[in-house]
């Protein structure tokens, strides 16, 4: 399994843009801005790496993994300006990290954000591979019915024995504030008005998942800007995090957000979606071949494949439904396999 899982890693490394370029798909778009030690954005001044990293990976490729994960699930025109780096937090101050709206368009169709790193907190490990989770086991999927039809409310993986996660896990701290990049912020206009937290409540709220949205009428329960839950890549419990559907609902509330890509929705579509080179299972083997058809190392077929090893189904491997086949698709399975080899999809 985790030999499958490296050689999708290798693929994908080869295929993301570098991080001075947007990380972008047909939909949301990401332009990653970093910022060096002695630079400084609306107020927060950045710093240099912490020293006592380890792990070997580096800041800028754990962000754009991040940034992939939310691309994933969202399809709408939107351009981000994210603005981010190391960020020395005084010291005693344990908070990992922070991130959030700095500006909104009145569209929303253009937000100017930032988020670092604290590297004041001690024990940071750096996943040199940020792309794959084979470091860690098979995560824990759980699905709830939370008023509007079953979806994936939790979805965390622990590492394995040996395997790594020796310390704070960069790469689970820059999915969590990613989220509050792409919507759980209160930079969005939208997200106090949308979960009725005010000070007297001690901004305890949530948010009720609206008809022009999938599983409309879920109630996800939300504190500050987080969703007060155990397991959503926005609230709490340990592990690296899937971004689960409540997360993504929420972000879609708060942000505006129209065109979703749901774990829900996939698990109850067609059996032959995510069987992208047709062998009757859906796995990380598929996501590597759709990384394949995305940089053309591959034909278009569909099943049954003439040319097993040289074909992949078109329809299968288009996950968001634009009608190309991409990294982003890519992503998507592999957050539909959580990367492991269970059939989820």
């Amino acid at each position: 399994m985790f030999a499958a899982v490296m050689v999708f890693a290798q693929i994908l490394f080869a295929t993301v843009p570098p991080v001075s370029d947007a990380v972008e798909n047909s939909g949301l778009t990401i332009n990653l801005i970093r910022h060096y030690d002695g630079e400084s954005f609306q107020g927060t001044l950045y710093a240099d790496p912490p020293s006592d990293a380890v792990g070997g990976g580096n800041l800028d490729d754990i962000v754009a993994a991040a940034a992939l994960q939310w691309q994933a699930a969202i399809n709408d025109d939107v351009v981000i300006d994210l603005h981010y780096g190391w960020h020395a937090k005084p010291e005693g101050n344990a908070n990992a990290g922070g991130a959030g709206a700095v500006s909104v368009s009145a569209d929303g169709k253009s937000v100017v954000a930032k988020l670092f790193l604290n590297r004041t907190r001690s024990g940071w490990w750096l996943d040199s591979t940020p792309f794959d989770s084979s470091e860690f086991g098979e995560p824990v999927l759980v699905f709830d019915d939370l008023g509007g039809g079953e979806l994936l409310v939790g979805g965390k993986a622990q590492p394995i024995p040996g395997g790594g996660s020796l310390g704070t896990d960069a790469v689970a701290v820059a999915i969590h504030e990613m989220g509050h990049v792409v919507g759980h912020s209160w930079g969005y206009p939208n997200y106090l008005p949308a979960t009725g937290a005010n000070v007297d409540n001690g901004y305890v709220g949530e948010v009720v998942v609206p008809e022009r949205l999938p599983f409309a009428g879920t109630v996800i329960p939300t504190l500050y800007s987080h969703v007060h839950m155990f397991g959503p890549a926005m609230g709490g419990g340990g592990g690296r995090p899937t971004v689960t559907d409540v997360d993504i609902l929420a972000a879609a509330v708060f942000a505006g957000y129209e065109s979703l890509n749901l774990f829900g929705d996939i698990v109850s579509a067609s059996g032959a979606l995510g069987d992208v080179n047709c062998d009757g299972v859906v796995t990380v083997a598929d996501a590597a071949r759709t990384i394949e058809a995305a940089v053309g190392l591959v034909t278009a077929g569909e099943c049954p494949l003439s040319n097993p090893a040289g074909e992949f189904d078109q329809v299968a491997a288009d996950l968001n439904g634009d009608g190309v086949v991409t990294a982003v698709d890519a992503a998507i399975l592999m957050q539909c396999v959580v990367g492991s080899q269970h059939a989820l999809c």
